[in-house]
């Protein structure tokens, strides 16, 4: 995980820095993992490290170097969570002021932008954008009211890259000072991988096809089952296609089914993988595929799943956006 400038350097003082998400182990997911990598890379450096979750949240292996402090929200966007996160913040804030704050995710952006200003004046407070809250909260209502007094509070704003960067500059464009690029890295459980390597993964009569990310139509899932339709019958039947991923539309994932099935395309899914599952399936691939569209309000920020995808030694298919 690559750090603000603020934060790269080894002379710097030790900190207490605190991470607050709505999202967390044993959810497995961007901002999961992403908290979850920047909370051990910040023990790693000497800093003493409390990542604030919601009421479910158990620490991830490899995670004991930080302190995780499981809350009462329930880890959803609702007002009630909301409010719950505005508690926890201004407590943190008025026990610990010198600390660093780190908001990872948009719901503890929008509880923050619920204080007043005499309790964030002298705020330490870093935030992240993904993406797709961008365009969200270029739209009137409550949440984007105190998401952008967030922003104009902060005291950095990290982008996961540089296509986030630029939506951010166009929506916010009195932020553009403010704005960084903090690019996601290759998680540190992917150093050990040993690849089996692309000729033995392929069997004479089979290619496995495979995508990973939550049941969600901006992934695009359908785009794959449309491009293998225009296969000939005798190729498509030596295709196996995974998604293994959260299921989080209900919907699209019958309609994948279907579209499947109207194609007869062999089609599986893996929903809610654990670790040890989702490794199974990258071993076992020979293509990774995510052919991510723009969705309403929602965009494709980074996306992790590539980077794990190439610790695999896979060839990757995707669309040119963000």
């Amino acid at each position: 995980m690559v750090f603000p400038q603020t934060l790269r350097y080894k002379a710097m003082p030790k900190n207490r820095i605190h991470i607050y998400t709505h999202e967390s182990f044993p959810t497995r997911g961007g901002i999961a993992s992403y908290c979850h990598e920047f909370a051990r890379a910040a023990a790693a450096m000497g800093h003493a490290v409390h990542l604030h979750a919601p009421k479910t949240a158990t620490p991830h292996r490899g995670g004991q170097q930080y302190q995780v402090i499981p809350g009462r929200s329930a880890g959803n966007h609702g007002i009630l969570a909301l409010l719950e996160t505005r508690q926890l913040l201004k407590e943190n804030l008025n026990q610990h002021p010198e600390d660093l704050h780190f908001l990872a995710e948009p719901g503890p952006i929008i509880a923050y932008g619920m204080l007043s200003p005499k309790q964030t004046d002298n705020a330490n407070c870093y935030l992240t954008l993904h993406g797709s809250e961008i365009n969200k909260w270029r739209t009137f209502s409550l949440q984007s009211i105190a998401a952008r007094r967030a922003l104009h509070k902060a005291t950095a704003i990290c982008t996961v890259s540089t296509p986030v960067r630029s939506l951010a500059g166009k929506a916010f464009p009195r932020l553009a000072n403010k704005l960084r690029v903090v690019s996601n890295a290759l998680p540190a459980d992917y150093r050990s991988i040993a690849p089996t390597g692309h000729q033995t993964r392929i069997q004479s009569n089979q290619l496995n096809i495979l995508s990973v990310g939550r049941i969600h139509p901006r992934k695009g899932y359908h785009e794959v089952i449309t491009a293998l339709s225009k296969l000939p019958l005798t190729i498509r039947n030596v295709i196996q296609y995974t998604i293994a991923g959260a299921e989080k539309d209900h919907r699209y994932l019958k309609q994948l089914k279907q579209l499947a099935a109207q194609h007869e395309i062999t089609l599986y899914f893996q929903l809610n993988p654990s670790d040890s599952e989702l490794s199974k399936n990258y071993a076992l691939a020979d293509l990774f595929t995510l052919t991510s569209v723009h969705y309403k309000h929602s965009v494709e920020g980074f996306g992790l799943v590539y980077l794990e995808a190439g610790a695999h030694e896979l060839p990757c298919l995707a669309y040119d956006i963000g």
